[in-house]
């Protein structure tokens, strides 16, 4: 399955909000993270928020490689044979499954 996504890499721009995919001479945005700022909020929710909204910036930038990962792992076994597999990686094996899902749709 292909992914529908833009292609990657992603980054982020240089306002830490916006994400980003450079392709040859153009430039993709993918997304933006801005958390709710609110006239009135403290100096303290304000920079809470700054602070969160570059930390989900910096997720959503390694979001392709984290589901080319996923993908890679999940072809890794089932070329084995699942019945064998131990409990413990047939979970990781189901969560890796679950992410690509998710991220596919």
């Amino acid at each position: 399955m292909k992914p529908k996504h833009t292609e990657g890499p992603w980054s982020i721009s240089e306002n830490s909000y916006e994400i980003i995919s450079k392709e040859l001479n153009s430039v993709t945005r993918v997304a933006i993270c801005l958390n709710n700022f609110k006239l009135g909020d403290s100096i303290e929710t304000t920079l809470k928020r700054i602070s969160e909204s570059h930390a989900n910036a910096k997720l959503i930038v390694a979001a392709p490689e984290l589901l080319e990962v996923c993908i890679r792992i999940v072809e890794s076994y089932e070329m084995k044979e699942l019945k064998g597999m131990s409990k413990r990686d047939l979970e990781f094996y189901e969560i890796c499954k679950g992410a690509i899902n998710k991220a596919m749709g």
